[in-house]
């Protein structure tokens, strides 16, 4: 499958417009933690990488901060993800 980069923005308006982002804000995706290690930008604070599910099915993969208490920071974004057949990158 070819990847398809393109813009963060447009990435997260694909992402809207197929409820993909509702799904994952809601609970309706299964997530993964992949990667996950001590912040740069927040002291004490961590920085995930989090792929979510669909099933057995894989959908997206976001970035996210974390503060030094575990609380998701406003600091969210989608790095990548499968709709309707094609892949799309945020370069």
């Amino acid at each position: 499958m070819p990847i398809l980069k393109i813009p963060q923005a447009d990435l997260i308006k694909l992402m809207t417009d197929e409820g993909i982002m509702a799904d994952v804000t809601s609970g309706g995706l299964t997530p993964v933690l992949q990667a996950r290690d001590q912040s740069k930008a927040i002291p004490g604070g961590w920085s995930e990488i989090v792929s979510y599910y669909n099933g057995n099915q894989y959908v997206c993969i976001f970035h996210r901060l974390l503060d030094a208490q575990g609380q998701v920071t406003s600091h969210v974004h989608p790095k990548d993800a499968v709709i309707q057949g094609s892949r799309y990158r945020d370069p």
